[in-house]
C-alpha cells in the first residue's frame, strides 16, 4: 500500500522534472486546489486544471533545478516544500512553494500551497 508521503513525494518528483502528466497522475480527478501566489489566489477543481497552473508557472524557465524538498506527515495531512532555482528571461531567480495536501485512495484530493513568487538570486 502506498503511503500519503509517497504520493506527495511522487507529486514533488513531477514538479522537479517539470512532468505535468506525472503531477496530474498524483491528483484526484476532482480535487480542491488553492495556490496563493503573487499576485493572486489560483484555484482549480480538477487534476487537469491544477496541473495546468504548474505548467504556467514553470514552463518558461530556460534553466531549472529543484535544490531542496521535504515531505512530512501532519496528522491527516502531508506538509511539503520545495525550492527551485531557475533562469527566466535571462535572470536567475529562486522560488519556493510550501503547502499541505490530503490524500485519499492514493491520490491528492486537497492541495493548498503558498508560493514566494520569483525572487532574485
Amino acid at each position: 500500500m502506498t503511503t500519503p508521503e509517497e504520493v506527495c513525494r511522487r507529486f514533488i518528483d513531477g514538479v522537479a522534472a517539470r512532468d505535468y502528466r506525472a503531477i496530474e497522475a498524483q491528483l484526484a480527478t476532482e480535487l480542491k486546489f488553492r495556490g496563493l501566489t503573487p499576485p493572486a489566489l489560483r484555484e482549480a477543481t480538477t487534476a487537469a486544471g491544477a496541473s495546468a497552473w504548474f505548467e504556467r508557472w514553470l514552463s518558461d524557465a530556460t534553466e531549472y533545478e529543484m535544490v531542496s524538498s521535504s515531505v512530512e506527515p501532519v496528522s491527516d495531512r502531508v506538509r511539503f516544500s520545495y525550492r527551485l532555482e531557475l533562469v527566466e528571461d535571462g535572470a536567475p531567480i529562486v522560488m519556493e512553494q510550501n503547502g499541505f495536501c490530503a490524500i485519499e485512495g492514493g491520490r491528492i484530493t486537497l492541495l493548498d500551497l503558498v508560493c514566494s513568487g520569483s525572487r532574485p538570486r
